[in-house]
């Protein structure tokens, strides 16, 4: 801190003042008179310090330039994928299981659009439909939806009857549960409750990968259980080793 201090004084730049005092040094800025120059003065004839060697033109700017990233805007791709995934679901009746696909696909192209990190509430479009509740909304029926198939699957393919019943029923009351943890992380203003969210998630997938192990191991061959053999070889050592701990 001293030495910051001492280099900070050192660095300030002389100014001449339009009623100079012989007494006062023209750089000690701490020490003028408020009523010959104001504050929001001072800091503007500071400002050309940052030109200097060690602090150059720019530095700030880039410094926030930084924090920003470009990434979000390529979730707009995801739009147009979405989109012809519900094309392709046009044809099938407005049953159960289709209608949750097509619930889970539209929330998916919707959060293309308007992502939103909870945590400062960063958003990719300053608008409305970016609101936290209602992407929260959305997104508790998205994944109520496709934890409620999942469970179905299970249910269809099962051999086991206990097994059936445990899949159809335990991954969408899991899947509840998390939402209660995220919402109420959301109205108390809390990151700790989302530690449990995360959690809750990872005990899904594990339950529902092994359940798919089993399946696929009895000569269950349906695209959907390879499928979320797929899924979950890939979510599950990113969520416990690198999402999780962090």
């Amino acid at each position: 801190w001293y030495q910051r201090r001492v280099r900070g004084l050192f660095l300030l730049p002389v100014f001449p003042l339009s009623t100079p005092d012989k007494h006062v040094p023209a750089m000690n800025l701490d020490f003028l008179d408020q009523n010959a120059m104001t504050q929001s003065e001072v800091v503007q004839r500071r400002k050309p310090q940052q030109t200097s060697p060690e602090y150059p033109a720019g530095v700030e700017e880039k410094e926030e330039e930084d924090d920003r990233t470009s990434l979000p805007q390529y979730l707009l791709i995801g739009l147009f994928t979405n989109l012809y995934l519900l094309y392709t679901l046009s044809s099938l009746p407005h049953t159960l299981i289709p209608n949750l696909c097509r619930c889970f696909i539209a929330v998916n192209a919707f959060r293309c659009v308007f992502p939103n990190r909870y945590n400062g509430n960063i958003v990719l479009l300053d608008t409305p439909l970016s609101s936290i509740f209602l992407t929260r909304f959305l997104a508790t029926c998205s994944e109520v939806s496709w934890l409620g198939l999942m469970g179905y699957i299970i249910a269809q393919y099962s051999p086991n009857p206990i097994m059936a019943t445990l899949g159809l029923w335990s991954l969408p009351l899991l899947c509840c549960l998390a939402q209660v943890f995220v919402w109420a992380s959301l109205l108390l203003q809390t990151e700790g409750l989302m530690l449990y969210e995360e959690g809750t998630w990872t005990i899904m997938f594990i339950i529902n990968t092994s359940f798919n192990v089993y399946l696929h191991y009895v000569g269950v061959t349906s695209p959907l259980v390879v499928t979320s053999l797929v899924f979950g070889a890939l979510y599950l050592p990113w969520q416990s080793c690198f999402h999780l701990p962090y």
